[in-house]
């Protein structure tokens, strides 16, 4: 009876085991377009395992640097759908194993490819591409490229990499870090709403921000701010640590609220940014960059009410 109970207890985990075991060989075999296949049917299953994630931007990284100019071109966008994947990892993966020692061959190469598109980028005079790069690179390594100093003379290397490194360690919100490129003179909150008003319809774009591009959730906040002469890190979990918490029902126009899931202990899961463009005391109303693009939705109801976690004031 005893041991029918430990093997009902241990079939889940095993199968668990199994699965990822294929995924394993299917990346041996170099057989990538079906372990993106089974990798997306293994993350359905366990949605919370971060392993799903990782092979599947092991797979697109694969893809995206193959020597087959024919499969590179049916995945064009295998770079940036493996960096999607990796930053899922990131978000799942608190133990940080899998970026941190599981694969370090692989690391080492995403890093040295992020840091040779910013060469590339910066050799064409393409500066929001460099940028895109460099952004990226501190997002999953918490350390910027040789010529950061270049792209954002303004920001201090020690201040994002120390405010990065206390992120990764901890999902809680640190409070009271600073803005890392402030304006002299802050800006009126109807302005900044009024420039992203003007972006309602502007198409949705992962890491775009620039309406010639389109812009995904941060990418749409921190265009609306660069008109103002604010620059900060491209993501949410970076932005987050930005400005001073307000309650919702106080919040005001140009406030910046987030949604996601709440964890244990206090700990946030951030998915998503978005701009209040309603006065304080009224029904709160958000801009926001969402699949079918730029948009607005009240917060009285509906999904995105239930998925408020905080707002954070950047313009006090």
């Amino acid at each position: 009876m005893k041991m029918t109970l430990l093997l009902l207890l241990l079939l889940p985990v095993l199968a668990v085991g199994q699965s990822f075991e294929k995924l394993e060989k299917l990346y041996t075999q170099q057989r990538y377009e079906k372990l993106i296949c089974k990798s997306q049917k293994a993350a359905r299953k366990y949605p919370r395992a971060a392993v799903p994630h990782f092979y599947k931007a092991k797979a697109y990284f694969a893809i995206a640097q193959s020597p087959d100019r024919d499969l590179r071109q049916q995945y064009p966008d295998a770079a940036n759908e493996c960096m999607k994947a990796l930053f899922v990892v990131q978000t799942k993966d608190q133990t940080h194993t899998l970026l941190g020692s599981a694969d370090t061959v692989f690391m080492v190469a995403v890093s040295r490819f992020l840091q040779e598109n910013v060469s590339k980028s910066m050799a064409a005079n393409n500066l929001p591409e460099a940028k895109r790069y460099a952004q990226m690179a501190i997002r999953l390594f918490a350390d910027t490229t040789p010529q950061y100093a270049i792209l954002y003379p303004s920001v201090p290397k020690t201040a994002i990499t120390q405010s990065l490194s206390a992120a990764k360690d901890s999902s809680v919100i640190s409070p009271n870090l600073p803005l890392w490129v402030v304006p002299t003179q802050q800006p009126n909150r109807q302005d900044v709403v009024q420039v992203a008003k003007k972006l309602v319809g502007a198409r949705y774009h992962w890491t775009g921000e620039t309406p010639k591009t389109g812009f995904d959730c941060s990418g749409l906040l921190l265009y609306v701010m660069r008109n103002f002469g604010y620059d900060f890190i491209h993501g949410t979990k970076e932005m987050a640590q930005l400005g001073k918490e307000v309650p919702l029902q106080e919040a005001q126009k140009g406030d910046w609220v987030f949604f996601g899931e709440r964890g244990a202990d206090n700990t946030y899961h951030i998915r998503h940014v978005g701009m209040i463009i309603s006065d304080k005391g009224q029904t709160p109303e958000v801009i926001h960059s969402v699949t079918r693009g730029v948009a607005t939705n009240r917060l009285d109801a509906g999904y995105w009410s239930r998925q408020v976690l905080f707002v954070r004031s950047v313009l006090d």
